[in-house]
C-alpha cells in the first residue's frame, strides 16, 4: 500500500472524530512532494515586496510605496505568509477556508500560496470570496490543474467593494481527486499567526474551524493616484488679478468611488512655493483672503485619494492689479454744540481705481462706528453721535477700498461747551435762589 493511500485512510477514519477532539484534519506535508524542486523558484524572497508568480518576479508593495503593474499600482492589505510545509488538501471530500478583515474598502485580487500532491490533478480549482461560509460567493475564479504552481497563485477579478473591519472567506473548493488522484493543497502556518481571521476546513456537510491553524494568503487592491489637478483659476500667468479673488482648479481620480482631498500651497515671490495654507480640504477652491497689490502669488495643489495615493499638481502663478487706495475724505458737519445732543456728520471720498469704498468715522472719545459701508466712490456717508460731556473733540475719518486699501485719516475739531445736566443744574439753582420766583412751576417740581 502506497504512503498516499496509508495517509487519505487515515484520514477517512480521522474525520468522524474530526471536531471533537481538533484533530484528524487531512494534512499532507509538502515537503515529501517537493524536496526535488528548488524551493527558491516559488518561496517568498520577503514577504513585503516580492514573490514568484508562475516563475515570473512581479512587485507587490506595501502601503508605503506602490508600483505600477500595468495600468494599476497593487498593494498588499492582509497576508499570512509564514508556513510550516505542511497544507490542507482541496478535493472531493474536503474544502477549505480562511477568514480576514480588510482594512481598506477595495478587493482586487489574491494570493494562496499552494503545492501539488501526487502530480497534477485533473479537476477544476475553485477560489471565491464570501461574507459568510455558506454564503453566495461574491467572487469565483477557477483554475485547472496546469495552471496552478508549487508556490504563490495569483486569484484576479473585478474590484470587489468590501466593508473594512468586516469578515469575510476566501474560499477554495475542488470536484475531484478521491484515491490516489493528485489534489491540491493550501500551505498552513499553526499558532495563529494572523490574528484577524482562522482557517476553516468543510467536511461531510459543515463547517468547522480548526483551532490556531492560518492558512498561507495575500489580499491586494489595485489603486491608481488620482489625475493631475488642471484648470486653474486664476489662470496660469494671469495678470491684473482682483486682489480678493478665490482660487480654483479641477481633479478626478480614475478609480470610481475614491474620495479625494487637496493640500494647498500659496505664497508670494517664489516659484517654489512651500508654504502649506490648507490641509486635507475637500473642496476644489480656496479663499487666501485679500492680497498684495501687484504682487506675482505661486501656488499648488497635491491630490490624494483615500488610498493614500497622491498627485502634484503644476506650479502655477499670477500677478494681482495695481490698486491704489482712496483719497482721503472730506468731513461735513457742526464744529460746535451741546453735550447730550445728536449730531450727524458726513464724509466723502473718491478712489482712483473706482471701487466702492467704506468709512470708519472715530467720534474721539473712545468710540467709533466701525466700517460703514460700502459706497460708491465719490458718494456720501453719513453717521451720527452724541457727545456726552463736554469738552473738544478731534473727529477723524478714513475710508478704505474693497481691496482693504485704506486712506489716510481726516480730522475735525469739535467743541461741546455745555450739555444737557449742566442746564438743568443752573436752573434749579436759580430756583433755589428766587423762591418767589414761579410758584406754579416750583410746586410742580416739589420744590
Amino acid at each position: 500500500m502506497s504512503q498516499r493511500t496509508v495517509i487519505y485512510k487515515i484520514y477517512v477514519l480521522g474525520v468522524a472524530f474530526l471536531f471533537i477532539a481538533t484533530t484528524g484534519i487531512s494534512v499532507f506535508d509538502g515537503k515529501n512532494q517537493i524536496n526535488t524542486l528548488d524551493k527558491n523558484s516559488f518561496k517568498i524572497q520577503n514577504p513585503n515586496t516580492d514573490v514568484m508568480i508562475n516563475s515570473t518576479s512581479v512587485n507587490v508593495h506595501d502601503e508605503n510605496g506602490y508600483v505600477v503593474r500595468g495600468s494599476k499600482a497593487e498593494y498588499i492589505d492582509q497576508e499570512q505568509t509564514l508556513e510550516s510545509g505542511s497544507g490542507l488538501n482541496i478535493n472531493y471530500g474536503q474544502y477549505v477556508a480562511q477568514s480576514f478583515k480588510p482594512s481598506v474598502p477595495r478587493l482586487s485580487k489574491v494570493y494562496l500560496k499552494l503545492f501539488l500532491y501526487n502530480g497534477v490533478p485533473n479537476y477544476d480549482l475553485e477560489f471565491s470570496v464570501r461574507e459568510g461560509l455558506s454564503s453566495s460567493n461574491l467572487v469565483t475564479v477557477y483554475k485547472v490543474g496546469s495552471e496552478v504552481i508549487n508556490g504563490w497563485n495569483e486569484f484576479e477579478f473585478p474590484d470587489l467593494q468590501v466593508q473594512v473591519d468586516q469578515t469575510y472567506y476566501l474560499v477554495c473548493e475542488g470536484d475531484g481527486g478521491q484515491g490516489n488522484d493528485p489534489i491540491y493543497c493550501w500551505y498552513i502556518q499553526d499558532g495563529n499567526p494572523y490574528g484577524r481571521g482562522l482557517a476553516w476546513v468543510y467536511s461531510y456537510g459543515s463547517w468547522h474551524s480548526i483551532g490556531d491553524i492560518d492558512c498561507c494568503f495575500k489580499t491586494v487592491y489595485t489603486n491608481d493616484p488620482p489625475n493631475l489637478p488642471s484648470n486653474p483659476d486664476p489662470y496660469d500667468g494671469e495678470i491684473e488679478v482682483d486682489l480678493g479673488a478665490d482660487l480654483s482648479w479641477t481633479c478626478s481620480d480614475p478609480d470610481p468611488g475614491d474620495i479625494l482631498t487637496f493640500d494647498v500651497y500659496f505664497e508670494a515671490n517664489d516659484p517654489t512655493p512651500d508654504v502649506l495654507v490648507s490641509d486635507d480640504q475637500s473642496g476644489t477652491s480656496f479663499d487666501p483672503g485679500v492680497m498684495d497689490s501687484g504682487t506675482t502669488y505661486y501656488w499648488q495643489i497635491i491630490a490624494e485619494d483615500n488610498y493614500g495615493a497622491t498627485k502634484s499638481g503644476p506650479v502655477w502663478s499670477f500677478t494681482t492689479i495695481v490698486n491704489e487706495p482712496p483719497n482721503t475724505p472730506m468731513i461735513y458737519g457742526k464744529t460746535n454744540g451741546k453735550a447730550g445732543v445728536s449730531y450727524v456728520y458726513s464724509a466723502s471720498s473718491t478712489d482712483p481705481d473706482g471701487d466702492q469704498v467704506y468709512y470708519w468715522f472715530d467720534w474721539g472719545d473712545g468710540t467709533n462706528s466701525s466700517w460703514v459701508g460700502p459706497y460708491d466712490s465719490g458718494a456720501t456717508a453719513s453717521e451720527s453721535h452724541i457727545w456726552s460731556e463736554q469738552g473738544t473733540y478731534i473727529i477723524k475719518v478714513k475710508a478704505k477700498d474693497t481691496n482693504d486699501e485704506e486712506s489716510t485719516w481726516a480730522t475735525l475739531e469739535v467743541t461741546m461747551p455745555m450739555n444737557q445736566q449742566s442746564h438743568n443744574y443752573w436752573f434749579f439753582q436759580f430756583l433755589q435762589n428766587h423762591p418767589r420766583t414761579f410758584p406754579i412751576l416750583r410746586q410742580l417740581l416739589g420744590l
